[in-house]
């Protein structure tokens, strides 16, 4: 199953450390460029997990 994340769904499961269930949930997650640009804004709230995160191969 293909999921097209936005950022308030990001931003609340790195809020709760919860990224790591994307992958077991779903085959594909896509992360438009508009909303990557959106969460990795620097000093935002969750950014480095979202770097992090996009660094796994989920974000463009």
């Amino acid at each position: 199953m293909l999921v097209i994340a936005d950022s308030s769904a990001l931003v609340a499961l790195a809020t709760c450390s919860a990224l790591d269930i994307l992958p077991g949930l779903y085959e594909t997650v896509k992360v438009p460029q508009a909303v990557y640009d959106e969460v990795v804004v620097p000093g935002k709230s969750q950014s480095i997990a979202l770097v992090e995160f996009c660094r796994t191969g989920w974000c463009p």
